[in-house]
């Protein structure tokens, strides 16, 4: 088995548990990958260094050392690609990782095949005037940019009008995100097993303008209204990647027919990481 390692150097504790990572997947008999950039501040022993895209191409896993952020990094380079993406946190929360750095001897488990995979759907974001497209894991969120204003959105299920929002913005969250902005901003946790979007408005200035959980197989329509002067609205991606918005333009968001297959070392690890990292918070 070849696996790409794909550390967050960032994080104070990143390279040596690369390191030790590495050396427990050697000892079970895989061949570690990282990009060839990472050869001389990351030398490790045995390592096969090549290209980024020609890594992820050849490899059969890919791990993630870092926190979710690393994680929906690796993910969006995965879209067109997929491989068995698996996270071990060095981050605060890692909730989407499967291993804390305490754990490192589960490894074992991906050269015994004991692990399952649970494939997660990215959403898709159209902006049908401009044809501009975006895809997150976790959530799109719409609001402005800079100083937050509040701004007026109608949004449309399948064509049909379902609320009218006024406050910082808009989120439209997977199952799988929807343990991170959404649940912040009051949204419901769902099983990252449904074919679902949930809707969750952020600061809205109303007491009746409660989350929304909708069937996998119906399409939003988010519009700009009422937009205060001098105002630029963005659609951002999983907190990376942004596209403006124009009043006259249209979000569509449905869930898209790509989808990751997270690795699981621990059966339902949604559930497990509520159970560990969400209670008492």
């Amino acid at each position: 088995m070849k696996i790409l390692l794909e550390p967050n150097l960032q994080k104070e504790k990143a390279a040596g548990l690369t390191r030790r990572a590495a050396a427990l997947l050697q000892g079970y008999g895989a061949v570690c990958l990282l990009k060839d950039s990472l050869q001389r501040t990351l030398f490790i022993e045995g390592a096969e260094y090549l290209p980024r895209e020609k890594a992820q191409a050849s490899c059969d896993m890919v791990i993630t050392i870092g926190g979710d952020g690393t994680l929906l990094h690796a993910a969006a380079h995965l879209l067109k690609d997929p491989k068995p993406l698996l996270g071990i946190n060095v981050g605060r929360l890692g909730f989407l990782t499967s291993l804390e750095e305490s754990e490192l001897e589960r490894l074992a488990a991906l050269a015994t095949g004991d692990y399952t995979i649970e494939n997660r759907r990215f959403l898709q974001a159209v902006i049908p005037q401009t044809g501009q497209t975006a895809y997150a894991l976790n959530e799109f969120v719409i609001g402005a940019c800079g100083v937050m204003k509040a701004l007026r959105f109608a949004v449309f299920c399948d064509g049909v009008k379902v609320n009218d929002y006024r406050g910082d913005g808009v989120i439209a969250a997977t199952p799988t995100g929807s343990t991170a902005y959404s649940l912040s901003a009051g949204g419901p946790i769902v099983d990252g097993e449904l074919n679902a979007m949930i809707v969750t408005p952020v600061c809205a200035h109303s007491l009746n303008t409660p989350p929304l959980v909708l069937s996998g197989d119906r399409k939003l329509s988010v519009h700009l209204m009422e937009l205060p002067p001098d105002t630029q609205v963005m659609l951002a991606a999983d907190g990376g990647r942004w596209l403006a918005v124009t009043e006259q333009e249209t979000v569509e968001i449905f869930l898209s027919d790509k989808s990751l297959p997270l690795v699981s070392l621990y059966g339902n690890r949604q559930l497990k990481a509520i159970d560990q990292k969400l209670k008492g918070r």
